[in-house]
């Protein structure tokens, strides 16, 4: 056998392996439709990012509602003083406590109501008057209306649909 036979024996038999390799690992499933196009998906960082679209629009509409919402007011303090005795005048102290509570609440309309009240109650030693410890309460309802900027339900609710606009639009783009 001449060096070109072997040489001719040897690649058919190399081609033979290499195809009995081939034909011994198994051909990927096909790929239907539908896996492609959640592959694509998937792998789309555009569209990772407009996941999130919608979920911002909504706290955009948080945002604005948060506005209307009613706020709470709670203060309290107390003033103390003493003056010692000085030769023939006695010592004298007084104490002041003062507590405020309100509600206010910024309505659709424009108008802002708000309701407040404040007790205050002071006590002189030695007593300076026939009432000791003297008290002090009032209440306070205040409504307040613009007639030029912000009259109106209209004027006050568009930002609110601005911002449903914006939410509806996040979701159709999203889809």
């Amino acid at each position: 056998m001449t060096f070109r036979h072997r040489l001719f024996v040897l690649l058919v038999l190399s081609v033979g392996a290499a195809s009995a390799l081939l034909a011994q690992t198994s051909a990927p499933a096909p790929l239907t439709l539908e896996d492609c196009i959640s592959r694509a998906l998937k792998r789309n960082f555009s569209l990772e990012i407009d996941r999130y679209n919608p979920t911002s629009a909504k706290d955009g509409i948080d945002i604005v509602k948060d506005g209307y919402q009613p706020i709470i007011t709670a203060t309290a303090s107390r003033a103390r003083s003493n003056i010692g005795s000085t030769g023939t005048s006695p010592s004298f102290s007084s104490t002041t406590d003062n507590v405020r509570v309100g509600a206010s609440q910024q309505l659709y309309s424009g108008t802002n109501v708000s309701v407040s009240s404040n007790l205050n109650r002071s006590r002189s030693d030695p007593a300076l008057s026939a009432l000791n410890p003297a008290y002090n309460a009032d209440v306070t309802v205040a409504v307040r209306q613009n007639l030029l900027r912000g009259l109106g339900s209209d004027v006050n609710r568009a930002s609110l649909e601005r911002a449903q606009i914006a939410l509806d639009r996040a979701n159709l783009d999203f889809k």
